[in-house]
């Protein structure tokens, strides 16, 4: 009698360990390698989503050129989560194996508040579009290439707060114009994690999440003053209103 080959696959799955896809333990049980049985590499530390990230793929490649690895760690290093660009199966869900590759579903964070933006994903060019890389935010590349081999910079995303040319505000005059011993870090509005090098740590959690990350200290559209854009700064000599342009 000859045997189904979707019972044959099925049977296959079952034996590499893929009973875990919707789980978080950090070290899966021992003879079960969840989702990491198919794709990722089950001996990375971090949870079971993040092990089950490529490289590798369900296929055995590596190569950040190819489309099914292309910047997973990139994003995951930036604290995106799996649910931001995949339906994340739930555990014991195996159907997700007949298709011929992931399906991306945008949703959360890249899709903007109240899906303002129209997140896509072109898989043959491979590129994206969506609330990360939103023209509006002065982003310089609009449409990131998902296998870039090469690191973006803050300046790829929204405006570069790190040149003259391009920066927002008074961020300049915080950062360079002010004498050497008053300048400001961006972590001192912005929080630990947030430097002019770039953004890490906690940081991570927040950085992308859509809304303004300003410290208490700085009285960000203080109810005392008027306008959309004032600060009430307790750093300031005289705690006023001031506009920030």
């Amino acid at each position: 009698m000859r045997t189904s080959p979707s019972l044959v696959l099925t049977a296959l799955i079952s034996a590499i360990g893929l009973a875990g896809c919707g789980g978080a333990s950090t070290t899966p049980p021992v003879g079960d390698q969840g989702c990491a049985g198919c794709h990722g590499d089950p001996t990375r530390a971090g949870t079971a989503l993040a092990q089950a990230a490529p490289p590798m793929d369900a296929h055995g490649l590596t190569a950040r050129t190819e489309v099914t690895v292309g910047a997973h760690q990139a994003h995951l290093a930036q604290g995106v989560a799996c649910a931001t660009c995949h339906v994340v199966p739930a555990e014991g869900d195996r159907t997700h194996i007949d298709g011929p590759h992931a399906m991306v579903t945008f949703s959360g964070n890249v899709v903007g508040a109240n899906d303002t933006v129209v997140a896509t994903w072109n898989r043959d060019q491979p590129t994206c579009a969506n609330y990360c890389h939103d023209p509006a935010m002065g982003g310089a590349v609009r449409t990131p290439l998902w296998t870039r081999t090469t690191p973006l910079t803050c300046g790829a995303c929204h405006w570069d707060q790190q040149s003259q040319a391009t920066t927002t505000g008074l961020h300049d005059y915080h950062v360079e114009t002010l004498p050497p011993a008053t300048r400001l870090d961006c972590g001192a509005c912005h929080g630990v994690g947030y430097s002019t090098a770039g953004v890490g740590g906690v940081a991570l959690a927040t950085h992308a999440d859509g809304s303004l990350q300003v410290l208490p200290v700085v009285g960000w559209q203080d109810p005392t003053c008027s306008g959309p854009r004032t600060c009430y700064a307790s750093c300031h000599a005289v705690k006023t209103c001031r506009y920030w342009p």
